[in-house]
Parts: C-alpha cells; sequence; structure tokens
C-alpha cells in the first residue's frame, strides 16, 4: 500500500507547519480527511506529535479494527477497510496479501490468501467488491468488516450484498460513510449519493 501514501517527515525542530509539493490527482490529509487537489504545493500543520500524511484518492487501507499486544495475538477476523473516494477515480483494485506469519515458503507453497479489492465510481454511485482467493492453516472463515468510505456526500442508499440497508444499519458523520459486512468469500458495497 505504499504508493497509496505521502508522508512528510519534519526535519527541523520547532516547525508546527510545511510546505510539501502534492503529486497530481485527489489526495487526502490522513489524519482531518481533508481533500486536496494534487500537481500544486500545498502549507499543511505538522504538530510535533502527528506527522504529515496524505493519501491518495482510489486508496484501500485494510487495517486491524484492534492492534494485538503481541504478535502471536494477530487475527485479520475483525478488520476496518478504508477506502478514499472521489469521482476523478473511476475505478481501482488493490490486493491485500496474509499468510499465517510463520510459514517462511508461504507464497511459493500457495500458503497465503489474496484479498482483491475493487471500486467502480459514476456519477452518483460507488460500488466496492471484496474476492478472498487461496487460503492458508489458520486464515479466518469469515471476516467481519467495518468499510469506511470518505469522500462521498451524504448516501440516499446503502445496499450490502444486494441487500438494501435501512438507515439504521449505516451511519454518515463528518463526511465518512460506517458499514459493517461479513466477508466469507466474497463481499459487494454499493453506495447511491
Amino acid at each position: 500500500f505504499g504508493q497509496s501514501f505521502l508522508v512528510t517527515p519534519v526535519t527541523q525542530a520547532e516547525v508546527t507547519e510545511i510546505a510539501l509539493n502534492l503529486p497530481d490527482g485527489v489526495w487526502f490529509d490522513y489524519w482531518s480527511k481533508a481533500k486536496r487537489e494534487g500537481g500544486q504545493e500545498v502549507l499543511v500543520d505538522a504538530p510535533l506529535a502527528q506527522m504529515p500524511v496524505h493519501v491518495q484518492a482510489w486508496s484501500f487501507l485494510p487495517m486491524l479494527a484492534e492492534a494485538p499486544m503481541h504478535l502471536d495475538d494477530y487475527s485479520s477476523q475483525d478488520i476496518v477497510i478504508e477506502y478514499y473516494a472521489d469521482n476523478s477515480v473511476q475505478s481501482a483494485v488493490s490486493t491485500w496479501y496474509e499468510d499465517d506469519g510463520v510459514t517462511p515458503d508461504s507464497l511459493s507453497n500457495p500458503q497465503y490468501q489474496r484479498v482483491v479489492m475493487s471500486a467502480e465510481q459514476r456519477s452518483n454511485t460507488l460500488s466496492l467488491r471484496y474476492d478472498v482467493v487461496g487460503t492458508y492453516s489458520t486464515a479466518p472463515a469469515q471476516r467481519k468488516v467495518e468499510q469506511v468510505i470518505y469522500g462521498l456526500p451524504k448516501p440516499t442508499k446503502v445496499s450490502v450484498d444486494g441487500q438494501v440497508l435501512s438507515s439504521s444499519q449505516w451511519r454518515y458523520t463528518n463526511g465518512a460513510l460506517n458499514v459493517t459486512l461479513s466477508l466469507k468469500t466474497a463481499a459487494s458495497v454499493l453506495v447511491a449519493f
């Protein structure tokens, strides 16, 4: 997911803001979720405890719902997947690879899973799809996914796996849509706005 991020280290003492050249495209401030147009120099806050980080529109960011205290406790059964949407990006695909974290030859053996994450955005809809390919000995049979989508206006309709959800089954706050889904081998989210 390295190409999704632009991390700007602060190298001078007592700096509270920094100028950076955003590459072309649309970028989101990771911390505030503010959207910025690339291809220009921008001035961003750089507080001591928070390095400037930007995420490119079209990016999927899978992460654990709760950080384990030790790697032996690692499980991807409960995850959060953030997606950064913008109407300038009509389609996106990203792949998340996961293995048991122990087997040294898991890629050549094939003892791993790929979660293929794809997005299609049109004028007033966004469609996300997840496909799980492969397996390994300790792979979760099912994952609980908290889907968070940034960059969309308030939805008029949200569907998960073809089922329209009532407005009490999803929430939209501060420009973020949150919806929970179950991921076994495939799942989809359709948002109309």
